[in-house]
């Protein structure tokens, strides 16, 4: 350990560093947060680097349907044109061979009739353009302008994934009287936004975010005895107060594209944050068990929404968004005069479905409502550290576990 004046700078046996200025630390296992920001710049390089390609291609998409509906046009004039030719050509030799042509077209009426069954030129051109040139515009993918849209959603998710594992027991330790499940933490209701730039089939860019604060749970124990922190048992109160806290939040930017009518693919960068912090204090006093974590992930993720149409303006939509991303994990330990702190790292997936519906009342407004959810892996949470983590021992594993949040949404998006 280095002091310089208030400053501490203690190295521990693994290969990181932990910075405090007096009770607080300031960094801690730098190579890990090193590590943390060369992925985000390095995520942030890709998805700049895949923008710059996706504007270039969809340039090129609407120059080259540009350009293929003048030749078409211009093909169909030029055909128009050497068959009005052909055709004067055609009547100027049949006038030079036959010079009493005039004279019998005035002595029989019916000639011009005759001369009028030629006509069917015209049909013949119109029908040619089409054959010769296909239409090229794919309305979906995409021939119409880019405009902004700005989407808030409002979302009301709860929180799934405690454990189902008793750490409350009476005072012979015999019988169960609460489990972490029993805590149930309640509903969280939040905005989410959205921003676009895209066109009306869908094809541009999207900046997303939303932040949880709470999803709490508690109970209050008059008759039990809490054994926590790798089955210390704490018997020094009649009555304990058990809360658990945590909060989610996220921010995406993701590039997306139209495929087709009921279709479109894209890919992003996304981050979350899930803290958990789970406290076990006797009634009245500031005396407890302490225990909190703080998850950071950071990755990409593959995009993908379907469409089925409705009646009248209305639509079925399907999304579904698959994360890869390295969870870098900080849990705190305080309880019996001794503060401890861990670090880890873990791979995480997650998965965001939707389905709802969606009413495109006008080109520039539209409403949706729906319900959604959320899996993300390897999560720590302050409970899973709370029963199964060593108190007195020197080090101990992170626990890791799966949460699942769920619930239904109701929003509008306005087009500029």
């Amino acid at each position: 350990m280095l002091s310089i004046g208030t400053v501490e700078i203690v190295v521990h046996d693994a290969p990181a560093i932990r910075v405090k200025m007096g009770g607080m630390v300031l960094m801690n296992n730098i190579r890990l947060k090193t590590l943390t920001k060369i992925l985000t710049l390095t995520s942030w390089g890709v998805l700049g680097l895949f923008t710059v390609l996706q504007m270039f291609l969809i340039s090129f998409a609407a120059c080259s349907a540009i350009g293929q509906t003048v030749e078409g046009k211009a093909s169909a004039i030029g055909n128009e044109v050497l068959k009005s030719v052909v055709a004067n050509g055609a009547d100027l030799q049949s006038g030079a061979s036959n010079p009493i042509a005039p004279p019998a077209q005035s002595s029989n009426p019916i000639a011009p009739p005759a001369q009028s069954s030629n006509p069917v030129a015209p049909p013949a051109q119109s029908s040619n353009p089409p054959s010769s040139n296909p239409a090229p515009v794919n309305q979906w993918t995409d021939n119409t302008p880019m405009r902004v849209g700005f989407r808030v959603d409002a979302v009301d998710l709860r929180r799934t994934g405690l454990q189902d594992q008793a750490f409350v027991f009476n005072r012979d330790l015999t019988e169960t009287i609460l489990s972490y499940s029993d805590l149930d933490p309640a509903s969280e209701t939040a905005a989410r936004f959205r921003l676009t730039y895209q066109s009306d089939g869908g094809t541009g860019f999207e900046l997303g975010y939303f932040s949880f604060e709470s999803f709490a749970g508690s109970a209050t124990v008059t008759e039990g005895v809490p054994v926590l922190f790798g089955g210390v048992p704490s018997n020094l109160a009649r009555s304990y107060d058990i809360s658990d806290q945590s909060s989610l939040n996220s921010f995406e930017l993701n590039a997306w594209e139209r495929r087709s009518q009921r279709l479109r693919l894209g890919i992003g960068y996304r981050s979350f944050n899930f803290d958990n912090a789970f406290d076990t204090i006797q009634t009245g006093s500031r005396n407890g068990f302490f225990a909190d974590t703080e998850n950071q992930l950071i990755g990409g993720q593959l995009l993908a929404e379907h469409y089925s149409p409705l009646q009248g303006t209305a639509q079925i939509e399907t999304g579904f968004r698959l994360g890869f991303y390295n969870n870098d994990v900080e849990v705190r330990y305080d309880s019996l005069n001794r503060d401890l702190q861990y670090d880890d790292d873990r791979f995480s997936t997650a998965i965001d479905w939707n389905i709802g519906v969606a009413w495109h009342l006008t080109s520039s407004l539209v409403l949706r409502a729906g319900y959604q959810g959320i899996f993300i892996s390897n999560l720590a949470t302050a409970s899973a550290q709370s029963t199964d983590f060593d108190f007195f021992a020197d080090s101990a594993p992170v626990q890791f576990s799966d949460i699942y949040f769920s619930g239904g949404y109701f929003g509008a998006e306005v087009r500029f």
